[in-house]
């Protein structure tokens, strides 16, 4: 009877104990998802000293679970910022670079343009032919020189990728110095010179002609020599046309900025032009000969004074370079 007794109280007291403890519990289930009861998950019991039996509560906070969890949470979370930055830095690296190359290539290219320009106009500066068209020429060979110049210094300044690309990309497509610049400019001087032998031959075709009419009016068969006159008239003024139209063919000429159809139209104009010039020279080559027989000619007809004057002045003014 005493121990069924005791039983009883030590029930009654677990009882008790444990109503007054639930709302502590619960509110610290509340405020931590992994607090519990040891008791909830598997009963225990322990006897007590006065032989009653009590249940025992226990609660596993979870502490050391968590804090490890935090920690490699933090930890990966840190090392992927890490690998973020390295790839970053790596990424800036490699982009810095192949602007730094793209740059240096850029100005190797700009800095042989510009090179050639200046010789070229040197070149031009030696040429024979009218000073107006010299200067001309040269201006626009400098004007050239100055934007390719201006060019480099806002390609060397440059830091957005896409404008850059396009600075570049401009070099070969906006200027065209080899593919356009030189060969228009070189199509010109050629012509102008044409057109100073063209001036010389029809100066020089008016004194022929006054040396064949006093031949001819002194009695002499002029026939032959008439007749080459007409051919050297004809083919000075047959060289003025191809050199005048080649020049009206090359100045319209502008850059083909990558266009294709622009690009082949351009080198087809310039390759009609350079048969221009080329069939130009044939006629002056041509001219010279004609004048040669006349000379030769009015030699033979027993006009030595005459002769020998015209002879002096074909050789001064009849030579096409």
């Amino acid at each position: 009877m005493k121990h069924r007794l005791t039983f009883t109280v030590g029930v009654a007291t677990a009882l008790a104990l444990s109503t007054a403890l639930s709302p502590l519990i619960v509110s610290a289930q509340m405020l931590h998802p992994i607090f519990r009861i040891a008791g909830q998950d598997s009963a225990s019991s322990t006897t007590s000293t006065d032989g009653g039996v009590r249940p025992t509560f226990r609660t596993r906070l979870g502490l050391r679970a968590g804090v490890t969890a935090s920690g490699t949470a933090l930890r990966v979370r840190a090392e992927a910022n890490a690998s973020t930055s390295v790839r970053i830095a790596r990424r800036e690296m490699h982009l810095n670079g192949v602007l730094t190359r793209a740059k240096e290539r850029a100005g190797f290219e700009i800095d042989r343009r510009v090179t050639l320009l200046q010789k070229f106009a040197t070149r031009i500066g030696n040429v024979r032919m009218a000073d107006a068209d010299k200067a001309t020429l040269q201006a626009t060979l400098q004007t050239q020189i100055t934007s390719l110049t201006n060019l480099k210094a806002q390609i060397a300044a440059n830091t957005a990728t896409s404008s850059l690309r396009t600075d570049i990309q401009s070099i070969a497509k906006s200027y065209r110095i080899f593919a356009l610049v030189i060969p228009q400019s070189a199509i010109t001087a050629a012509a102008d010179r044409v057109n100073q032998i063209i001036s010389q031959m029809q100066e020089f075709s008016g004194k022929l002609e006054t040396r064949v009419n006093a031949a001819g009016a002194a009695g002499a068969n002029v026939s032959a020599l008439a007749t080459a006159l007409t051919d050297f008239n004809a083919k000075v003024a047959d060289a003025r046309v191809q050199a005048t139209a080649a020049v009206n063919e090359v100045n319209v000429l502008k850059p083909d900025n990558g266009n294709q159809g622009v690009f082949q139209s351009n080198q087809a104009a310039l390759k009609d032009a350079r048969t221009k010039i080329d069939a130009a020279r044939a006629d002056l080559r041509t001219a010279r000969q004609d004048a040669g027989t006349i000379v030769r000619g009015l030699i033979s007809i027993s006009s030595t004074g005459t002769s020998a004057s015209v002879t002096a002045s074909t050789t001064a003014s009849t030579t096409a370079q």
